[in-house]
């Protein structure tokens, strides 16, 4: 409104992926690997191993829990608020991330993350990121970024995307178009400045290829 430029996704980008079953929508009918998602209370989507209920617009592990029987899950629902809430397979697997930049439908992937997520009781906890820890996966990362960029080519800036890596291969949980928990140690895992590189973007430069020169733990207490 004021004229300024926002150096940040467009809010139609971010209307998107601030929603799970948007994010798995769109990325699925775009030829990506996405956890099937769908709203609380209605059909439950195919799983063996049970299903997980997350508010559709949330961060963490927070208001998320696990169940193993549909029954369970049900009179869960029914004892409380199911709005905004959905329901997905539980993937069995390692929680992953990456830390991507995005401009005009590109990619450039910075790192490739371990997630360090408990599951207790049948709720998770999130416990932190080993930033650099997956580099082995940097090629199909990379195959995955460049397909969430041309789906969502209004993401601008710093971004994450959330994986769970399963037998059948990676799954996208979510995108982030906002700062993750692994920003706090990707400078020291690049020896970039990030938010220079992000300056870089809006000035039109071109953006090196980087990769982390070491794996560096960020952990969340609390």
């Amino acid at each position: 409104a004021r004229g300024k430029r926002l150096l940040g996704s467009a809010p139609e980008a971010v209307r998107i992926a601030g929603s799970k079953r948007a994010t798995c929508d769109l990325l699925a009918r775009c030829g990506v690997r996405a956890v099937e998602t769908r709203a609380a209370g209605t059909a439950l989507p195919p799983s063996s191993s049970g299903w997980v209920v997350k508010p559709d617009e949330g961060a963490g592990a927070e208001k998320t829990r696990v169940f193993e029987d549909a029954q369970a899950l049900a009179a869960w629902l029914a004892r409380g608020d199911g709005a905004n809430l959905v329901v997905q397979p539980f993937l069995t697997g390692e929680a992953a991330s990456m830390s991507v930049l995005f401009r005009d439908g590109q990619a450039f992937v910075l790192s490739c993350n371990r997630q360090d997520v408990a599951h207790e009781g049948g709720a998770f906890r999130y416990r932190g990121f080993d930033v650099g820890a997956r580099e082995d996966m940097r090629a199909p990362f990379e195959e995955i970024a460049g397909k969430v960029a041309q789906a969502l080519p209004g993401l601008f800036g710093y971004g994450g995307i959330d994986l769970m890596m399963t037998v059948e291969g990676p799954v996208v949980l979510e995108i982030n178009p906002r700062l993750t928990t692994s920003y706090a140690g990707l400078a020291a895992a690049l020896e970039q400045n990030v938010a220079g590189l992000v300056l870089d973007l809006a000035a039109g430069r071109g953006i090196p290829a980087l990769r982390p020169k070491r794996s560096v733990r960020v952990g969340v207490e609390g």
